[in-house]
């Protein structure tokens, strides 16, 4: 935990099931704790391109991984582009010296408290109505 203000880190977005939970969550944090610096991981083509910013928060790119759902020749370009993604967000977990992430679903919500989970609290957020999706099956441990 960094000394002084907590920095939490909200990942996910996409489609407005996505961000509007997220900035709920900001808009919760910011009223429970106006100290908290809050910062989201998104993707530069998903709703969170505008909304985020026009909420008042700051956004972090990342390319969309999605899980591969069948074996085609995505299956195969995938761990490279785990790899990649992973790899940037940690870049970007360390840079904004995240206390907390948490995933709300979409693209961008994997690779954010998945890499994070050996550094800070994650926390995912985004539950389907059949269960946890593949996302937050990832990134959570086994019980």
């Amino acid at each position: 935990m960094t000394q002084g203000a907590p920095h939490i880190v909200l990942a996910g977005g996409g489609t407005a099931g996505h961000v509007n939970p997220l900035l709920a969550v900001a808009g919760a944090i910011r009223e429970l704790e106006p100290a908290a610096q809050v910062t989201v991981i998104g993707t530069a083509v998903g709703l969170e391109k505008d909304l985020v910013p026009q909420a008042g928060y700051e956004l972090d790119t990342i390319e969309k991984v999605p899980f591969p759902r069948r074996p085609n020749a995505y299956l195969l370009q995938f761990p490279a582009k785990w790899k990649r993604e992973t790899a940037k967000v940690r870049t970007i977990l360390e840079s904004r010296h995240a206390d907390v992430v948490a995933g709300f679903g979409g693209y961008a919500s994997a690779p954010s408290p998945y890499t994070s989970k050996m550094r800070v609290p994650a926390w995912p957020t985004s539950w389907e109505r059949d269960g946890p999706t593949s996302s937050v099956r990832c990134m959570t441990k086994p019980v």
